[in-house]
């Protein structure tokens, strides 16, 4: 698509995204499009605070970052120019007041029921959506049979059967589902004051109504405390933020900071528009940080433009949108018919936070960090992040917490340990290592086999200084490491060996061939050519066999049972 502009209309902005829910994939995905780099952050790393740039002693003022939980994330390094807030109703990302818009009273209830998978269960039409206004007759006839007084109804079948209903209030304390009327809503759907046995009851009385009586069991799953897995709650009161972009600027550096999806605006859930608005809203994001990379435009008017389109976010319904769906686009224009800018840069003036109280143009674009694409800058944190990426992925399985290079994460020497024996166990024993709870044998022996095996000196002299050492220093030991076992074919020999070994002791039983699925085979077949193909100069030799499975790149003894298709990636390291 033209509007990404071959992926450089961004190219020299760094962009964090907080939330790794579909609208922060989403924005993430969009500005990589168009060229920038772009690091998310799910649950595992918490985002904390802004840490503002300060002038050094030189004069120089780093960009934006961000502090982290756990304390000392490497990702803290991370300098960036654009911050998108995806992380739902909490919301962390701070300088965004929100506006409470109240409805009338809606209770919601939701209720996952055991799916057996049975004939019976998939025969059961899934209800996309019954509201009391369309279909009255349906909910008189539930509330006369059941006593059950619904507002709408909605069942999906996934790996449960899954109902989301809208409840009355006097429903509820008629059927004895909450005890005690209150005015205040915390008040009446307080725990203390529902029952949960006779909400078990009620929501599935309403399960049975709406489905015919056809689902034949409606026993309910359970959550992550083993309980009934069903919830009430209150939807009455949605809310949105007052705005949907920030400027912020010290020292120089200038920081773009917008927000999408539930943090931007809460949907009203029974209309299923939720992820609908949320990926409209990445667009529009994805537009406005399109219009700062190319810089043409003051930044007020691309925010002012921005809150132009944002003002129509809650008011989009499929009618009102462009009917030519295929031409949609990050534009906004491909998708709203029209867009009234009753906003002007001098409205947002509020929204631009600068230590430097100058008179700027509003037409005069922002001085951009990046002077060139930042695909091609090499900077200190590139380097360091991607040995981080690769030690923290090859730790995974020995459930290490590795996150950065200093001393609370590699200190007492089971990283270091455990990053050899991943790929070369035949040299280090991690599990003996640990077992006898001395880091000092640990350290030692760890650098003994690395200097002999690939003449890499040592770093320093024991553990204490190596729990000392810079994270310069142990980051050039790590790489030198990194790169000898990549270049290392018996290690590659080695990871392969198991998944070989299983392969060969298939051959003892006996398949039976299903003809009709020959592309399959072929599909599998190309894709083992390319996996050997990829391994070019290396042979691999199974135990007890005198002729190799694949050498020089060219796939040999097939019929041996070697099954690609189930060699996953963690197989092969």
């Amino acid at each position: 698509m033209s509007e990404y502009i071959k992926q450089t209309a961004c190219n020299r902005l760094n962009v964090l995204v907080i939330g790794a829910g579909p609208c922060g994939l989403r924005a993430a995905i969009e500005c990589a499009l168009l060229g920038a780099n772009v690091v998310v952050v799910h649950e595992n790393v918490a985002f904390s605070q802004l840490i503002e740039p300060e002038l050094d002693a030189n004069g120089y003022a780093p960009g934006w970052r961000a502090a982290f939980e756990p304390h000392g994330h490497i990702l803290s390094e991370y300098e960036f120019d654009a911050l998108i807030g995806a992380d739902g109703k909490r919301n962390t990302l701070p300088g965004f007041p929100r506006q409470v818009v109240r409805g009338k009273l809606a209770i919601g209830i939701t209720a996952n029921f055991i799916n057996n998978k049975t004939s019976a269960e998939e025969k059961v039409q899934e209800i996309s959506g019954v509201a009391y206004i369309f279909n009255q007759a349906f909910f008189k006839d539930m509330k006369k049979e059941t006593g059950v007084d619904l507002e709408n109804i909605v069942y999906y079948k996934d790996a449960t059967h899954y109902f989301v209903m809208c409840a009355k209030k006097q429903s509820l304390l008629e059927k004895g589902v909450i005890k005690q009327d209150f005015d205040d809503i915390s008040q009446l759907l307080s725990r203390d004051n529902v029952d949960q046995e006779m909400l078990c009851k009620y929501a599935a009385q309403a399960a049975d109504f709406a489905t015919h009586g056809k689902l034949p069991q409606l026993n309910y799953a359970q959550n992550h405390n083993g309980q009934a897995d069903i919830a009430m709650f209150d939807f009455t009161a949605l809310c949105s933020a007052v705005y949907s972009t920030r400027l912020s600027e010290r020292c120089g550096r200038n920081l773009i900071m917008t927000i999408v999806g539930d943090s931007l605006h809460e949907p009203f859930w029974p209309t299923g528009s939720g992820a609908a608005r949320g990926f409209l809203g990445c667009f529009d994001v994805a537009w406005m940080l399109r219009n700062f990379g190319i810089n043409k435009m003051g930044p007020t008017e691309i925010i002012a433009e921005r809150e132009n389109i944002y003002k129509l976010l809650a008011q989009t319904t499929k009618e009102n949108m462009s009917k030519a769906i295929s031409k949609y686009t990050i534009d906004p224009k491909t998708r709203y018919p029209s867009i009234e800018m009753t906003v002007g840069p001098h409205d947002v003036l509020e929204q631009v936070d600068t230590d430097n109280p100058r008179m700027r143009p509003t037409s005069k674009p922002l001085s951009l960090r990046c002077v060139h694409p930042v695909h091609q800058i090499n900077t200190p944190f590139k380097r360091k992040h991607r040995f981080w990426r690769f030690c923290h992925q090859a730790l995974m399985p020995f459930k290490l917490r590795v996150i950065n290079f200093k001393t609370q994460s590699w200190g007492d020497g089971r990283a270091l340990a455990a990053l050899i024996g991943k790929f070369r166990s035949d040299l280090v024993d991690y599990i003996s290592l640990c077992s006898m709870g001395d880091p000092e044998r640990m350290i030692d022996t760890v650098f003994s086999t690395v200097e002999s095996t690939y003449n890499i000196p040592r770093p320093c002299e024991d553990h204490l200084a190596w729990a000392k050492l810079s994270d310069s220093a142990r980051i050039d030991y790590l790489a030198r490491i990194i790169e000898n076992l990549r270049s290392d074919s018996a290690a590659l020999q080695q990871i392969l060996s198991p998944t070989l070994k299983a392969g060969l002791a298939r051959k003892r039983t006996v398949q039976m061939v299903d003809t009709s699925k020959a592309k399959k085979s072929e599909q599998i077949k190309r894709r083992a050519g390319d996996l050997i193909n990829s391994f070019a100069s290396t042979s691999i030799w199974p135990q007890n066999l005198d002729t190799p499975i694949a050498q020089n790149g060219n796939l040999n003894g097939v019929e041996n049972g070697l099954d690609v298709e189930k060699m996953s990636e963690e197989e092969v390291g």
